[in-house]
């Protein structure tokens, strides 16, 4: 339940959150958000 709030919210953000097959790692999840400046705002 906690991962789908966290992919929920991260997508609200237009981001996106991955699992990554990584050797000698139970889980890794890489979370991507863009960045913006003031300008962009």
């Amino acid at each position: 339940m906690g991962l789908s709030i966290a992919k929920d919210c991260i997508r609200r953000m237009h981001g996106d959150l991955q699992l990554i097959m990584v050797a000698d790692a139970d889980v890794c999840f890489r979370i991507e958000l863009p960045l913006t400046t003031a300008e962009n705002e």
